[in-house]
């Protein structure tokens, strides 16, 4: 996991939103965190990071 994550994680409050390509995820989510004062968090920048560090593409 990432710092953000993390620090989520340790004040016991992780907010997750999912659907389908297009449907409007990170636009909900950065809504969410904006009104609610919360980190936004990209799980496709995490996997992109983790992917990075071990060397792996994702093309």
């Amino acid at each position: 996991m990432n710092d953000q994550a993390d620090q989520a994680s340790e004040r016991g409050l992780v907010i997750t939103v999912s659907g389908v390509h297009g449907s409007g995820r990170s636009t909900h989510a950065k809504k969410l965190a904006e009104t609610f004062a919360l980190r936004y968090v990209s799980s496709g920048t995490i996997f992109r990071q983790m992917a990075d560090e071990r060397g792996i593409s994702l093309e």
